[in-house]
């Protein structure tokens, strides 16, 4: 990283600072703004994992866009394990799966043990009370909520929960 120390403020390539600091890890978005007579304002806004991936014998720790911004030998307690493989062509399977977990609320998120996806469009969430809800892809998932919570309260038994077509709901 180079150092801009003596420049004079109004010469400083702001835009090259900026991409400089987007290129340190754990670094999602910097904001630069000149704070005058003498100094630079710096906001950075940090990636904060969200979920951890199977990683060989490892995990990589994941924020909500699929990006790792770390690696552990375990999963940390109450975060979500992410069954997914890491790489190009499961990035889609990825997005989806994080997508899902955006869109619980905080109640069903506290319960979630792990979440897996063979394709984009066939996102599974197994509970801690081993319960699975089959959601099938991250889309109309406010609707898809909803439907799990009434399935949830109808069927209290129920130990799959599929709502990948919400208006058709299974429980099984």
């Amino acid at each position: 990283m180079r150092t801009e120390a003596g420049v004079p403020l109004t010469r400083l390539d702001t835009v090259a600072l900026r991409e400089q600091l987007l290129g340190v890890d754990g670094v999602k978005d910097v904001a630069l703004a000149r704070g005058w007579p003498d100094g630079l304002v710096v906001r950075l806004t940090a990636r904060e994992p969200v979920a951890a991936v199977p990683d060989g014998e490892r995990f990589a720790l994941v924020d909500d866009e699929g990006v790792r911004v770390g690696t552990l030998d375990a999963a940390p307690e109450g975060m979500p394990v992410v069954d997914v493989p890491l790489g190009e062509d499961a990035a889609p399977a990825l997005r989806s799966a994080l997508h899902v977990l955006a869109g619980l609320p905080d109640d069903l998120l506290g319960e979630v043990r792990k979440v897996a996806a063979d394709t984009q469009d066939d996102v599974r969430v197994a509970l801690r009370s081993g319960v699975e809800i089959r959601w099938g892809d991250d889309s109309r998932m406010p609707l898809k909520v909803r439907v799990v919570q009434s399935l949830r309260g109808a069927a209290p038994d129920a130990r799959v929960l599929d709502v990948s077509s919400p208006e058709l709901p299974v429980t099984r």
